[in-house]
């Protein structure tokens, strides 16, 4: 399975940030809210105007990118999933928060689409207004009653899990970032941490070893 594909299914639930459904590439709905991300803007904007200014788009190949595209430009963020099979968790992750505001994509393993597509767009809500969150950053306020703790993704595990991602920042110059949300078991332990509750360990992979 390419749990990367930019064919996605979909859930009729509602985000900040357009979500798209990704299970073995069959249906379609969306995640949608009429409210953008791009009206408010109180970030480095020196910074953000670069990366527009820099940046090439892709060009859409299908209704799916056309879509992706439009997301991106007029909210900020888009959301898919992919996995929730034998072989991997369920997952999901953004596309367009790197471009937009300078802030690493988002991956978290392991949620429902919607509490996943929550945490996310927490992580953009924050993005709007100038809060980046950074490789080794901890917060409480992401995922209600859990900790959470951001780890850079090396680049080897984007093609198995970030092709939307990919196939948009085709023209980007270098390899865009991207941060794991890892999130704490009841007790506020993290999977590396002495004690974390070893049932969840198979829905969270850590794509980057952490001492």
């Amino acid at each position: 399975m390419d749990t990367g594909s930019r064919k996605e299914n979909a859930s009729k639930q509602e985000s900040r940030a357009p979500f798209r459904f990704h299970r073995n590439g069959k249906g379609a709905s969306k995640f949608d809210r009429s409210i953008g991300y791009r009206s408010a803007l109180p970030v480095a904007l020196r910074e953000l105007l670069l990366m527009f200014r820099d940046f090439e788009w892709p060009k859409a190949e299908q209704e799916a990118d056309e879509e992706l595209l439009r997301h991106i430009r007029e909210r900020g963020c888009h959301i898919l999933t992919g996995g929730g099979d034998k072989e991997n968790p369920p997952y999901a992750f953004s596309v367009g928060l790197a471009l937009n505001y300078a802030q690493a994509e988002i991956i978290v393993f392991g949620l429902e689409p919607l509490y996943a597509a929550r945490a996310i767009d927490t992580v953009c809500s924050r993005a709007t207004f100038g809060k980046k969150f950074i490789d080794g950053d901890i917060a409480s306020d992401v995922i209600r009653g859990r900790k959470v703790c951001f780890v850079e993704v090396p680049v080897v595990f984007y093609d198995k899990y970030l092709g939307a991602a990919l196939w948009f920042y085709q023209n980007w110059p270098e390899p865009f970032p991207c941060l794991q949300l890892v999130w704490s078991d009841g007790e506020g332990r993290f999977p590396w941490e002495a004690g974390f509750d070893a049932a969840l360990r198979k829905d969270q992979p850590i794509l980057r070893a952490v001492s």
